[in-house]
Formats: C-alpha cells, structure tokens, sequence
C-alpha cells in the first residue's frame, strides 16, 4: 500500500486522518472558509483528483472521484463499478465552483453525503438537501489541527471507512510528481513530540492499558497506539511539560501580586497627598470659628446698647 492510500484511523464513532492541512501563505492550521487551492502543494487544482474508498455508515462500500476540474466534479460508483451519483459543487449561488475556489467547508460537505449515502442529482436544491439529510447522520469537519474528521451520529461503533488520496499520488512522470493534496499518511508513528496533547497523549495511555499493548503493535487493533512502555516517556514528558507551566504560572502569579502591592501602595500615597492638599484642618478651623463667634457677639451686644439709648437719657 503506497503512502497516502491509507485509511483514515477509527475509535468508536470517529474517524479521522493523521495530516494536518496547513495554510501555505500563514502556517496556520485551516479553517472552514479556506480553499483547497490555499493548503495545496500546486498553484493550480484543475488538473487534481481526488479517490475516495469508503464504506458508508449503512454498511455500503463504494469509491467515489472528486474531479476538481471536471464536470460533474463528484462521480460514486459501487464495487461493481457502477456509476450511482454524479454532481457538481455548488456554492451558495447556485454555480458549480471551480477548481481553485472549492473551500474546506465544501469538500466537508461532499465527504458527509457520501460516508452517510445521502447522494444528490445534479442540481443546487437536490444537493443543499442531501447536505442536510447529510449533517443528521454525521459530522464532518476539520479539527483544531486541520485534520479531517468524521464523526458518525447514529453508531457508537461506525461502521465507516474511509481513505481518501490524489490520485496521481502515485505518478512521478511529471516534473512535479507527487500529491497536490494529502489527507492521510502511513507513516512512523511519533513516540514523544515538542508538543503536548494532554488529553489526546492520556486517551492514548488509556487504550494501551485497556488492550495490553505493552509496545507499538501494527497486527493490534490500533497500530497507530505507541503502547505502555512509549507511554511511560510521554507521561515523563507531560509531567516536565506541567511542571514547566506550574513555574511560569507561579512566576506571572507574583508578578501579579507585586503590581498589586504597587497599585495599593500608590493609591494609599495619593490618598494621603489629596488630604494634605484638600482637607480640612479641624483645629485651625475651630480656632477660626471661636474667633469670628466672639467677633459676632462683640457685635451684637453693641447694636443691642445703641438701640437701647433715648433722648431721655439727655434730659
């Protein structure tokens, strides 16, 4: 088996691919809303194939074409070899969609209806209700690490296959050669990486405990599971990589606290400048006060005797 014509890996209800697709322009990982044209290793996808071999989510085995630059684009036939669907990818128009415009979320949609045996005629109607017919039974889409995935609604053990490949994957005749899109590889597997998945690496322990795969494996039912004694490194490298954050948590938790210790210290120094400045003295305003009562009483007591005089007092 070549490389790419692999199928894609499968836990339970899941099924999805071990190649990440990555925007060449950003080295991002894609998104929903980009083309096919954004990720690939050509500058143009007219010329490109795309094989499907898949076994539906009710049982059906078939392959299928995406012919990007072709009309119809999608062509699925059975096993036996019989044409049972053809269509063209629309776009939200109602126009079949050329070779370089095809966006992720496309394509998505086009795996749905056929790992889920929703197939559409030629038509914009037809084929916007098989996608919805589609999206009942499964979920297709790529994950936060540009990889497709296929998420099967109705089983919790799917009976969905699925490999998909270019089909001059194989042909090197040309000066290019080689896949202008790859989804799924037969590669080594990676016993420890860089980076870290805690919850993808602890699932993948988890398995290896669960079937006994002390080692790598490829006749067990995962070949793809680095075993127990792989684990033990990875949980070695999880416990590095947490103490690692515990250090950087702890280091941006005092910096916190240290800003915090300044912010108080500076709000309590403007608090005190303000009552110096703007408060009032109680002493020299009582010492005022006194002043200018005695001053009103002085007042009073001689409007009070100038009042009280006569002219009888004279005479």
């Amino acid at each position: 088996m070549y490389s790419d014509r692999v199928k894609f890996s499968k836990k339970d209800s899941t099924i999805y691919s071990n190649v990440s697709q990555i925007v060449k322009s950003t080295n991002e990982y894609v998104k929903p809303s980009d083309k096919l044209l954004d990720a690939a290793g050509v500058d143009d996808l007219s010329n490109t194939d795309l094989s499907i071999d898949f076994v539906a989510n009710d049982g059906s085995s078939g392959t299928a074409t995406i012919d990007l630059g072709g009309s119809p684009q999608v062509s699925v036939k059975d096993l036996a070899g019989n044409i049972i669907a053809g269509f063209n990818i629309y776009d939200s128009s109602g126009n079949a969609t050329d070779a370089n415009s095809i966006t992720y979320q496309q394509l998505s949609d086009v795996v749905s209806m056929i790992v889920s045996n929703n197939l559409p005629a030629d038509n914009k109607a037809s084929y916007d209700a098989a996608i919805e017919d589609a999206k009942k039974e499964v979920n297709v889409y790529f994950d936060y690490r540009g990889r497709l995935t296929i998420e099967d609604k109705t089983n919790s053990s799917s009976a969905i296959e699925f490999a998909m490949y270019d089909s001059s994957v194989n042909d090197f005749s040309g000066t290019s050669g080689g896949a202008a899109l790859s989804f799924a590889s037969n590669n080594a597997i990676t016993t420890d990486e860089p980076h870290v998945d805690f919850f993808k690496e602890l699932d993948m322990m988890i398995d290896a405990v669960r079937n006994g795969l002390y080692r790598a494996d490829a006749d067990s039912g995962d070949p793809r599971n680095i075993g127990i004694q792989n684990s033990i490194s990875k949980i070695d490298h999880i416990a590095d990589h947490t103490a690692k954050l515990h250090t950087k948590i702890g280091s941006l938790s005092n910096a916190l606290d240290n800003a915090n210790q300044r912010a108080q210290l500076l709000s309590l120094n403007v608090a005190v400048i303000r009552s110096e400045v703007a408060d009032t003295d109680i002493g020299e305003a009582m010492m005022k006060f006194e002043q200018v009562s005695v001053n009103y009483q002085a007042t009073l007591s001689t409007v009070s005797k100038i009042n009280s005089l006569s002219l009888l007092n004279y005479i």
